[in-house]
């Protein structure tokens, strides 16, 4: 997830036949990430803030915010440390259709 939106064409992975499965079949769920051309969008730009219980992780929570220029959607990508606490997103993307999460 970490090369999508750059210039990155090839990346390779090793592991058992079950975890190559199991790590393909979580890939399938984001064919609209790897099937188009993205970029990478202004985030100050955009007004993006990430927070959880009011404090804001912006600089500190490994993110990405992604446009796809042939679906003409936005993603939001974040990892990071597991943590329960519910994550607050703010962002202002012009003409934009409702939010999904997926």
């Amino acid at each position: 997830m970490q090369s999508l939106g750059t210039a990155v064409r090839m990346t390779s992975y090793g592991g058992s036949p079950a975890s190559i499965r199991s790590a393909l079949t979580v890939a399938a769920r984001g064919a609209d990430l790897h099937g188009g051309a993205l970029v990478a969008l202004d985030e100050r730009a955009t007004g993006l803030r990430l927070s959880r219980g009011g404090a804001d992780v912006t600089a500190t929570l490994p993110h990405r915010l992604l446009f796809s220029t042939s679906t003409f959607a936005t993603f939001l990508i974040y990892g990071g440390a597991a943590d329960e606490r519910p994550l607050d997103v703010d962002v202002g993307v012009n003409e934009a259709n409702a939010p999904q999460v997926a």
